[in-house]
């Protein structure tokens, strides 16, 4: 790799915690952001599209140069490679395993940005979700649970992205479906979406009434399936899964709650399969058909 001289670049501590930190790999990202250098073999052309995604993330940085970052990326080449088209390397891997340690802000900041919004439109509808998702009436449906499904969707389309991001925008413990839709029109228009997009993103929102895998545009079911993810959740998971959404209608009176809950969950159990797409049905049917009768039985 040809290089030029460049100031050196401190680590960033969350990328360092997941291996990816060394001087050489540091100076490789150094030149992914001051546009020095050509990869000749893959693992360098990796390191400089990771660093590309660090920048648009860091939280250290302020946010006009993360928000900034974001062209990089899209402007970033090497040996005739963009980063969205070789994304099984250059990806959030490591954050998408684990959506308690994702950078939502910057995950949404990347988004609203890469149709063309400028930063204080994007920042405005962060901070109106990051309100509307942290309000003391949230239990389950919360920014941990649009981490949790973002994790499982580390190569989903902005589309898909899109509708994890305000498909719970409205909750009060009732029908929510409609009000969250209107909610994500109004600001994927102003985020700038295309059409088609938002009204994939609405049709998307309001398949979570009934989660029927017929209701969702093609390509798009396992938005449904990582909203149900939950029910595949280890033991303890799903406990506190059970608590935090009883306490979400803590207004409802148990014996009624009881038997709501439990038509719905006799409802999944009576589906050929949970899971529309062959990756979650393999990877959580099992065990949520496993959880939901022992919550049942319960």
């Amino acid at each position: 790799m040809t290089r030029r001289p460049t100031q050196p670049l401190q680590p960033n501590l969350h990328r360092t915690s997941r291996g990816f930190a060394g001087e050489k790999r540091l100076a490789l990202h150094a030149e992914a952001i001051e546009g020095g250098g050509v990869a000749d073999h893959d693992e360098d052309r990796t390191l400089l599209l990771l660093r590309a995604l660090d920048r648009a993330r860091a939280p250290a940085l302020p946010f006009h140069r993360r928000a900034g970052a974001v062209g990089d990326i899209a402007r970033l080449r090497v040996k005739g490679y963009d980063w969205r088209q070789d994304q099984e390397k250059c990806d959030d891997a490591a954050d998408h395993r684990d959506g308690a340690t994702m950078d939502l802000r910057a995950h949404f900041l990347r988004l609203a940005a890469s149709h063309g919004a400028g930063p204080a439109t994007a920042q405005r509808w962060w901070d109106e979700l990051e309100a509307r998702y942290s309000g003391p009436d949230r239990h389950y449906h919360t920014l941990e649970h649009i981490g949790e499904m973002l994790a499982l969707l580390p190569h989903a389309d902005e589309t898909l992205l899109a509708a994890v991001w305000f498909h719970d925008a409205v909750y009060g413990g009732r029908a929510n479906e409609e009000e969250s839709a209107a909610l994500a029109r109004t600001a994927l228009t102003e985020l700038g979406f295309s059409s088609p997009s938002i009204d994939a993103v609405e049709a998307m929102i309001l398949a979570t009434k009934s989660h029927d895998p017929a209701s969702v545009p093609p390509g798009t079911h396992a938005f449904l399936d990582a909203d149900l993810a939950i029910l595949g959740s280890d033991r303890e998971r799903y406990r506190r899964y059970i608590e935090q959404v009883r306490q979400e209608y803590a207004h409802v009176p148990e014996a009624f709650f009881r038997g709501a809950r439990a038509a719905i969950l006799d409802g999944f159990l009576a589906r050929p399969r949970i899971y529309a797409t062959d990756e979650f049905f393999t990877r959580f049917e099992e065990k949520a058909r496993e959880n939901i009768r022992w919550e049942l039985s319960s």
